[in-house]
């Protein structure tokens, strides 16, 4: 996928998450969680694309009150670039407090890197400006931002 794709799925499921919060605020006595919800402590939580939706989420819909994104990347970034392609919406603070668990990616090998065309200081410029946008993003926010790094052996995304 795409930048673009990416950023166009973290929308839908965005809305998908506002049209459910819309679907439970709505009440409906006989429902069988009518009156049983402390609808005033709304939070979202996301792990990947999920995760990249939770965050959107904060920044839209101010009936939620905290998000987590659990290593959804905010800012992708073709590898031989620098220019990020957000999922968030940019120079927009999210109207709660969010923590991003970010898990470091593991130092490719230079084989690895030579294996898809890349250099060590493409690579090294590609993380660099990752965490600069993540960075940028988590400050300008008026809430509480909290980035927790998880830097662990073995550890993969998709685990």
């Amino acid at each position: 996928m795409t930048g673009k794709d990416i950023r166009d799925v973290a929308i839908r499921r965005t809305d998908v998450i506002v049209f459910a919060l819309n679907q439970i605020l709505a009440k409906r006595p006989g429902w069988v969680l009518h009156n049983r919800l402390n609808l005033s402590r709304i939070g979202v939580f996301g792990h990947s694309g999920g995760g990249q939706a939770a965050v959107r989420t904060c920044q839209v819909d101010a009936r939620v009150r905290a998000c987590l994104n659990q290593d959804g990347e905010m800012f992708g970034i073709p590898v031989g670039s620098t220019e990020p392609i957000p999922t968030v919406l940019l120079r927009k603070p999210t109207l709660a407090q969010v923590a991003d668990i970010y898990v470091a990616e593991p130092l490719a090998s230079d084989a690895q890197l030579a294996g898809v065309k890349v250099t060590r200081k493409q690579f090294e410029d590609w993380r660099a400006a990752k965490n600069h946008a993540l960075r940028a993003f988590l400050q300008q926010n008026s809430r509480e931002s909290y980035l927790i790094t998880i830097a662990a052996p073995g550890y993969v995304h998709a685990f």
